[in-house]
């Protein structure tokens, strides 16, 4: 942290950065993805906050079914390599003495190694990204049903309009 940054101990990226990420293969690619993601739903989050109290804020259901698209790629992505990442927590020693034992030992525990290790990570974020693309999906249908509803009120019920 330097002086004058409010203590704020994370370094912020700009979208250029961002974007190189993004443009990057693999799981840089994909966390480039996610923070793009994350960066413009904060943002939107700010703008709502911002607004005043007669404001509002309009959800585009086609826009929130492609972002839960995204995020159920994702996570089938990650499911589908979740077989190599769990070969990294059973590393043979490059050799049979003491040293090369030991360093197997713990490479396979930070790859596999309870609620900290990488694996467990791994499995958490599939799941985050399973739970956020149905939560979208959750929220475009709710959309599209209120927009539904809003629509009929107007005309008095009556479909047939």
């Amino acid at each position: 942290m330097s002086e004058g940054d409010g203590g704020n101990p994370y370094q912020t990226m700009s979208q250029s950065e961002i974007d190189a990420m993004r443009n990057s293969g693999g799981i840089t690619g994909m966390m480039g993805n996610v923070l793009n993601v994350t960066t413009r739903m904060a943002d939107n989050a700010a703008l709502a906050a911002a607004q005043d109290a007669h404001g509002q804020m309009r959800l585009d259901p086609d826009g929130m079914d492609k972002l839960a698209q995204f995020f159920s790629d994702e996570a089938q992505a990650m499911q589908d390599r979740l077989v190599d990442v769990q070969d990294l927590a059973s590393v043979n020693p490059p050799g049979s003495d003491p040293v090369s034992s030991q360093a197997a030992d713990v490479y396979g525990q930070v790859a596999s190694g309870g609620g900290s290790g990488y694996l467990e990570n791994y499995k958490m974020l599939i799941q985050y990204f399973s739970k956020t693309a149905e939560k979208m999906r959750d929220s475009a249908k709710q959309a599209r049903t209120d927009d539904q509803d809003s629509a009929e009120s107007f005309r008095g019920g009556n479909v047939e309009a």
